[in-house]
């Protein structure tokens, strides 16, 4: 009777392990949404260093899908994302003062406290100190 069975029983675990996996969470598009909202946030926040509890409540919607979404469209987290967002944020500025600047001074305005994390975290980024951009080797 095993023989029969074991057929039958192997092919509905197959299918089974092939089949479509339903989520409770939301729906795609409604990711997408939340996604367009978080990012707005932090195009028009990135200077306040906003927290992700602060872009989950922007974007209405939880951590898991917050990340969830970051992910699939960007295949970052949102920290990271709001990271290089920062980053970018203290490149454009210390270009656009011409070596006037100071890095601290500027880093701090984007959130950045912690300047040997900062100049690592820059130079990963954008393969040069932030000094490189002012056009001297000045001290971060």
């Amino acid at each position: 009777m095993l023989d029969d069975e074991l057929p039958t029983l192997l092919v509905e675990a197959i299918a089974s392990a092939h089949a479509p996996v339903h989520t409770s969470g939301p729906s795609p598009r409604a990711r997408t949404r939340a996604l367009r909202r978080a990012t707005a946030y932090i195009d028009a926040h990135a200077n306040e260093a906003p927290t992700i509890r602060r872009i989950c409540k922007a974007s209405g919607v939880s951590w898991r899908t917050l990340d969830y979404a970051f992910k699939e469209h960007f295949s970052v987290t949102p920290k990271e994302y709001l990271q290089t967002v920062r980053l970018h944020g203290v490149r454009r500025e210390l270009q656009i003062s011409g070596g006037e600047a100071l890095i601290a001074d500027v880093a701090n305005r984007w959130g950045f406290w912690h300047m040997g994390q900062f100049a690592a975290d820059y130079r990963v980024k954008f393969g040069e100190l932030p000094s490189v951009i002012m056009g001297h080797r000045a001290r971060v």
